[in-house]
Formats: C-alpha cells, structure tokens, sequence
C-alpha cells in the first residue's frame, strides 16, 4: 500500500462506523481518505467508544489518528434541536482550539477539510486550525416549499419562520464569515446549498453528495418475484418534513380502498424510523383503510435497515428538504428510488435507477404522480427490471472511490495555490 505524504485533517463533528446521517457522512470521507494516506480527525467524544473499538478490531487501511474532543457539563444541551445547534456552534470554537495545537505538534497540515455537519450556515473550526481549508459539502437552510405551505398548522408555520430567521441572522455571523472568506475550495451539497452559497457571495468549487454507499453492503437480491410481496419501504426519522404521509397517501391511491379495485394482499409499505409525526402518520393509515398493509417497524440499527433494504421492492423518499437518507444505499442494493426533486436526492437518482417527481405542482400533483409510478412498478415489467439493473450502475458510478478521486483533485489544487502564492 503506497504512502501518500499529504497531512489530512478532518473536522467531523459527527463520525462514526456503522452509523447513517451525520455520523455516517463524517465517517464515510475520513474511511475513504485512510484508504490513501494516514489521516487525522478531531470528533466529537460521544463516538469514542465506536470508533475505536472499530479501529483496534477492524480497520485495515492507513492509520485514522482521531482527537475526541466534548463540552463537559454541557450535556443537557442535546434534549433540543435549539439546545443541539447552540451545543454543536460552542464545540467548533474548543474543536478550532484543538485543532490550532494539533496543527502546530505535527508541522502544520497540507489541508484541514469539514465534512460535519453539513450545513452552510455555520462557522467550523477549521477556519481556527491555521491550515488551507475545504469547507464542505455543506447545505442545510431548506425551507419548507410553498406549494405545500397549506398542509402545514399554525404551530408548524411559527416554527419554519423561527428556523428561516434564525438561519438568516447566522449569516451575519463573524465566524461564518471568516469561515467562507477563509475557504480555499467550498463545495455544495445541492444545487440549493450552491444558492445559498451564492447569495452569501461564495463561488462554490462544485457540487457534489455529502453521502456515498459503505462498501460493507449486504449483498444485491435478485427482487421480488411475481408471486412475492412487492414491499414498498422509507426509512429514517420521521419529522414531518421527510414527506411520509406524502408516500402513504400515494400508497392509498394506487393500492387502497378508494382506487377502485380489489385489494392486491401482495403489496405492503413499511416504514422504519422515529419522530414527531410517527402518531399522525399510523392515523392517517388508518384514515387511508390501509392500516393492515402498512407496518411501522420502529427505529431499528443501521445493519437491520440495510436488510429491510435489500428485500424491498422500492424505495419512497418524498422528502420536502435535503435528505439523501439511504437512498446512495438503496441503489447499491439495486433498489429503485420514488424520490422527490429537493436537496440531494436528485443528484442521485435519474431515470436509469427510479423516478424524480417534481414539487412544484403541489402534495396533490406529487402523490397523483407517485402512485402512478408505484402501479407502474408492482406491475414488474420489463422497466422494473431495468431499473433495478440501472440501480446498482449508477451506485457504481457514486461510489466513495469516485468521490475519493474527486476529493483529491480538490485538495491537490489547494496545496498547488498555496505553493503559487508562497514567497520564493
């Protein structure tokens, strides 16, 4: 294995084997990067006890060199989204501290690069670390889209105004701003984030997914048969944003009651994952009179989604802001993807590997559309089977390999614009 004499610093907030979300995306560039050359990541404590007994029993590229750093007496932070981001906005500032004397103990690094979280609204520390940085890909600032602004209550409103401002006055932040101005290279996680970029007056270097597929995948099965039940399946936390009424109401429309044929036994939706609108979401199946087709399997562990995964027919993520959820996943284990067009899934997905339905028409217009594709799907033509093929294809094209070589060619023209503006 050759050695590559760059020094690579991390900043990953949240980095963890194993895991999906942030945990997952932090973990998935630091894996791929020791797969080139030793590399250094300063994390958050809480993931010590993983990621070490990770690297002590499993590891078997390049030395991952992690620096664990947390808030003592600071832990009842975590019980809120508000408590989690002011906790997260205080841990860059010790993290940035960590990092400068790091820097100084190992001769200074070629590159320190954020990867979590992925959000463009706030400051990192490797903005403090005193090393050329990459920022991202970062996102975040998603608002909730007008055409489905009507199915939203008055509380639900209150809250998308508080998070719009909120995100609005962080763009104001010292930090932040010293952040973009520092960044030799800015990278987008969604044509989105790339606006939002642009209006704070950063060019961003390019777009590209903050996720990419574990190799550590179950193997691809061969699909549901004919006399299989086809599954439809959505997996992640259930806020109200991640569109799985959207999915269910589709479901109710191709397969329920009111379309106006006898009940397929068949076919079923499971919905894996916690959240808020988890009790809204079993009334509505009932609602729906598809409550004995639909299973709420609970939040399960990674490995146990990624089995769901791969017994599924398909895959539903309608979600109304950016969230890749294991949709990089579901096309390694040759899953097609009903997804909706915001964020990040439409990077991924194309009509090679599923469908990409538009939001601009509105929840009636996007479940009309979805149900129709689910119909087109059970039917398992010859399409179905194409797309099941064109899944595993464009995994193969995303892989964190292909990310791997793009994330080189970056951090190999920052080292070079360093050299060039350097004194003789």
């Amino acid at each position: 294995m050759g050695r590559d004499p760059m020094k690579l610093l991390f900043v990953a907030f949240g980095c963890e084997p194993g895991r999906g979300s942030e945990p997952g995306v932090g973990w998935g560039f630091v894996d791929e990067a020791s797969r080139r050359r030793p590399v250094w990541v300063i994390t958050h404590a809480r993931h010590r006890a993983a990621m070490d007994q990770y690297l002590a029993e499993r590891h078997a590229h390049h030395p991952i060199r992690p620096v664990y750093v947390a808030l003592p007496g600071l832990g009842w932070m975590w019980r809120t989204h508000l408590g989690i981001n002011v906790y997260y906005y205080l841990w860059q500032l010790k993290a940035g501290l960590v990092g400068r004397r790091l820097n100084r103990a190992v001769g200074g690094f070629d590159v320190v690069h954020h990867v979590s979280f992925t959000r463009y609204w706030m400051h990192t520390a490797g903005a403090l670390v005193g090393a050329p940085l990459v920022f991202g890909p970062v996102g975040g600032g998603d608002a909730w889209p007008p055409a489905f602004w009507d199915e939203l209550t008055l509380r639900e409103r209150v809250r998308e105004h508080y998070w719009t401002a909120v995100r609005r006055v962080m763009e104001f932040d010292p930090l932040l701003r010293r952040t973009l101005r520092q960044s030799r290279a800015t990278l987008a996680s969604g044509h989105h984030a790339a606006a939002q970029l642009g209006r704070l007056g950063v060019n961003p270097a390019g777009v590209m997914s903050a996720v990419a597929p574990t190799p550590e995948l179950p193997p691809v099965g061969p699909g549901p048969g004919p006399g299989d039940v086809f599954r439809f399946v959505s997996i992640g936390r259930l806020p109200r944003w991640r569109g799985v009424h959207l999915g269910l109401r589709a479901f109710a429309e191709a397969f329920g009651p009111a379309a106006g044929r006898p009940a397929d036994p068949n076919v079923s939706y499971s919905v894996i994952g916690e959240g808020s609108d988890l009790p809204r979401l079993k009334a509505l199946a009932r609602e729906l009179g598809i409550a004995d087709r639909v299973r709420f399997e609970g939040d399960l562990p990674y490995a146990q989604c990624l089995e769901h995964l791969a017994a599924a027919g398909a895959m539903v993520h309608p979600t109304l802001r950016d969230s890749a959820g294991v949709v990089f996943e579901a096309l390694s284990l040759g899953v097609p993807v009903a997804c909706s067009d915001i964020g990040t899934p439409p990077l991924l997905v194309d009509d090679t590997c599923g469908e990409v339905i538009p939001t601009a028409g509105g929840a009636a217009d996007l479940v009309s559309r979805m149900a129709a594709t689910m119909r087109r799907w059970r039917a398992m033509g010859d399409d179905y089977g194409r797309l099941r093929r064109g899944a595993v294809e464009r995994a193969a094209v995303m892989s964190r390999a292909g990310r791997g070589d793009a994330m080189d060619a970056v951090y190999a023209r920052v080292m070079a614009d360093r050299a060039a503006a350097a004194p003789p």
